[in-house]
């Protein structure tokens, strides 16, 4: 297991920043995701850790070990790509032994470990497939054993499960997780996908234009995000702005006292709340109340069933909030309903703009 240290790393493609002073430690035996829109530098700064991508300012450390100049098959690092680049000729076997035939590794300790991880990864008796034969789990998992039968000290991840449906996308993440633990190797995963991150991951960093917007647990990033942005690329969020009143209270729409204990004791500058959807309760008009302290009446103007769960659209005065909810009703309330929608001021959260 080895500690990946990334300080201050920089890189630019022409004039756009794709890297913007990254600082990051990725601890022994993680398995840490880097998560954000397409450009926002994730991809770069794998391929930076990789050793494909120069960058022209800061240091990466593996172990200590300086990797500034140093070329990729000397930085002793398996890598899985997102579409796997088996090579199509070639034996599940081959595939996975290609890293060790080039290292010059014993015949008979190749087969030895070839067949070991091979069955790691639940692949038995598959050794004179060609990848052609394969589906695309099955793929995916000669890629992970080709990765890390040299024994690497960091495994990284680009997109791993992107090519998958969804079905077999979450079971390959079950998978993918109890593979990691059983080996121990510190592993960063690159992934747009939200729902990937909050299941796989110790860690995670947000990155936006190249710098990360935040890193922690899924739990504590998801809970209490720190930024707008934050807030809405991982799940969703509803914003409320206004001007922040004396007890941790704020003038929401139409002039309605929102509670939040985070919010500055004195009036000053606006200040903005995040709730997640499913935080908020809904019932409508003249049912009896949640006894949740934040509260707001209005009326729904949208409503997407989704079988286990429903989202609600709701227009409260000039704001339009989301709410989610487990299907536990014999049927959703309809468009067009009066509703009031509640949450508790611990579900609240100041995020900056």
């Amino acid at each position: 297991m080895s500690v990946v240290e990334i300080q201050g790393v920089t890189k630019r493609f022409g004039t756009t920043p794709a890297l913007d002073d990254v600082h990051l430690r990725i601890e022994e035996g993680e398995l840490f995701a880097l998560l954000g829109p397409s450009g926002s530098g994730k991809t770069t700064l794998l391929r930076a850790i990789a050793g494909f991508v120069d960058p022209e300012a800061g240091s990466i450390h593996i172990d200590g070990d300086p990797m500034h100049d140093l070329p990729v098959h000397r930085r002793d690092i398996g890598m899985v790509f997102q579409h796997y680049a088996l090579f199509p000729h070639m034996s599940v076997f081959d595939n996975v032994a290609f890293g060790l035939s080039v290292r010059h590794v014993a015949r008979a300790e190749t087969a030895e470990r070839v067949r070991a991880m091979l069955a790691l990864v639940q692949l038995d008796g598959f050794e004179e497939r060609r990848p052609g034969q394969l589906s695309g789990g099955q793929q995916q998992r000669v890629a992970l054993a080709r990765a890390l039968v040299t024994r690497p000290r960091v495994l990284l991840l680009d997109e791993p499960l992107g090519a998958l449906d969804k079905r077999l996308r979450r079971q390959m993440q079950i998978e993918l997780r109890q593979i990691q633990r059983e080996v121990g190797i510190t592993t960063v995963f690159v992934t747009h996908d939200q729902e990937e991150a909050l299941t796989l991951s110790d860690r995670i960093a947000i990155l936006d234009a190249g710098r990360i917007v935040q890193s922690g647990p899924p739990q504590a990033v998801y809970e209490r995000p720190r930024t707008v942005f934050a807030a809405d690329f991982l799940g969703d969020a509803n914003f409320f702005t206004g001007r922040p009143q004396a007890g941790g209270r704020m003038l929401g729409p139409g002039g309605k006292e929102l509670l939040c204990a985070e919010i500055p004791g004195d009036a000053g500058a606006e200040v903005t709340l995040a709730v997640r959807p499913e935080k908020m309760r809904i019932a409508r008009a003249g049912e009896p109340a949640s006894g949740d302290a934040n509260h707001l009446e209005g009326t729904v103007t949208g409503v997407l069933y989704a079988g286990s769960t429903v989202t609600y659209r709701v227009a409260c005065g000039e704001v339009e909030v989301t709410v989610l909810e487990q299907n536990r009703e014999a049927a959703p309330i309809a468009q067009g309903e009066a509703v009031t929608v509640s949450w508790r001021p611990d579900h609240t959260v100041v995020v900056e703009p």
